[in-house]
């Protein structure tokens, strides 16, 4: 499993395309799985390691309202695959969602990365600043 760490400001190269930087697309490799992710970010994990971490998620049930979940679930997710200098299109209900603006940041969460629109990012910053002045 992949250990995704720092901090990266970008903008947009076109339309919703923004490039994966080295040292993450590094470990994630040129396909990637994004996803809407908690607190208003899009998370995005490389296809093997979602592919791992999920292995047993989707078995068959006979439970009606798991089988809606994970539709629901798979559903919000998008493979995208990252062209040769490492730039991917956010598709358009994930920018909506994440309300992603012109500029960007890309932190490392560990298992995965994040995606967050740069003023959103730079406002929880400055919520948490104080906790780490003391």
């Amino acid at each position: 499993m992949c250990m995704y760490l720092g901090q990266y400001q970008t903008k947009f190269t076109g339309k919703g395309r923004v490039i994966l930087p080295k040292s993450v697309r590094k470990l994630a490799g040129n396909r990637i799985v994004l996803k809407k992710g908690l607190d208003g970010c899009v998370e995005g994990y490389s296809l093997s390691d979602w592919e791992k971490q999920n292995q047993n998620r989707f078995e068959l049930t006979q439970d009606r309202q798991d089988r809606f979940k994970n539709r629901f679930y798979l559903a919000s997710m998008e493979l995208v695959e990252l062209d040769s200098q490492g730039r991917f299109v956010i598709p358009p209900d994930m920018r909506k969602f994440s309300s992603i603006g012109d500029r960007v940041v890309i932190i490392g969460a560990g298992n995965h990365f994040e995606i967050w629109d740069f003023g959103i990012w730079h406002k929880h910053i400055e919520e948490i600043g104080g906790a780490y002045d003391r």
